[in-house]
């Protein structure tokens, strides 16, 4: 995980919001594959994530980016977007909080990632 746009760990960064284009990118690959498969959305986790992963795991951002990276083809600075939009959350008791000290062995049960995706697919293709 490096790169000039890739944040160094404990560094203070923004939360990364839906419109961020590195989500933007993501979520439209993602809605290509999905669209070219003929999958329903559904089928985000096993598509994504095929058997490296059980759903009872927990994943990082570092481990979730490298997937992302493959399946959906980004740069290294998307996928770590995209992966920490989808792992870090803001503390809903301090809502006007928006930075967080970057932690790239963040991790999250993977049950969470297909919810937060399809919570968060704008348009489904």
């Amino acid at each position: 995980m490096t790169g000039k746009d890739v944040p160094k760990p404990g560094q203070k960064v923004k939360y990364v919001e839906r419109n961020d284009p590195g989500v933007e990118t993501g979520f439209s690959r993602l809605g290509r594959l999905l669209q070219l498969k003929r999958l329903p959305l559904d089928a985000i986790q096993k598509e994504l994530f095929e058997d490296q992963v059980s759903k009872s795991h927990a994943i990082s951002i570092v481990h979730l980016s490298n997937l992302l990276k493959v399946r959906l083809e980004l740069t290294n600075a998307e996928a770590v977007r995209f992966a920490r939009f989808l792992i870090e959350e803001k503390d809903e008791e301090n809502p006007k909080v928006d930075t967080i000290a970057f932690n790239p062995e963040l991790k999250v049960n993977m049950q969470y990632i297909p919810i937060r995706l399809m919570t968060h697919f704008k348009t489904y293709p």
